[in-house]
Order: C-alpha cells, then sequence, then structure tokens
C-alpha cells in the first residue's frame, strides 16, 4: 500500500538539456520508519489544465509490510 511520505523536505526542479527539454523534479523528505520502498512522486490527473498553471504531485512510498523499526528516515524521489 502507497501512503503520503511524512514530510517533505526539499523539492528542486532541474531543467534537463534534452530535446525537447525536460524538466526534473527531485523531493526528498523523511518516512516515521524503516522499511519504506518505492518512493514516486505521483501526479494529479487532470481533465483540464490548472488555471493557475501549477501541477500538483503526492509524495508518496510503499509502507512496510513487515517488522520495521520506528525512526524518522530519508527518502528521495524523482519525477521526469
Amino acid at each position: 500500500m502507497f501512503i503520503e511520505v511524512y514530510e517533505v523536505d526539499d523539492v528542486r526542479l532541474t531543467i534537463l538539456k534534452t530535446n525537447p527539454l525536460t524538466l526534473r523534479i527531485t523531493a526528498t523528505g523523511l518516512v516515521p520508519t524503516s522499511g519504506y520502498t518505492d518512493p514516486e512522486l505521483a501526479g494529479w490527473i487532470y481533465i483540464h489544465p490548472p488555471k493557475d498553471g501549477i501541477y500538483s504531485f503526492e509524495f508518496i512510498a510503499r509502507a512496510p509490510s513487515g517488522p520495521f523499526n520506528p525512526a524518522l528516515l530519508p527518502i528521495t524521489a524523482i519525477q521526469h
């Protein structure tokens, strides 16, 4: 099961010099326990582009399915 990351600490945008240009989004944050996997930035699906031009993402990761240790741990996701 994917759930939202506990805390988002940083988001960075990088324009990649590809043809056409590509935007890379890198987010770092914290999860509340060990064992989280498959971090991703899940883009919202829009029927019409947002009026303000700002697209939203959810920073999610797969929750542990077995034993875990309670501790705030860093996690990173990259979206191209």
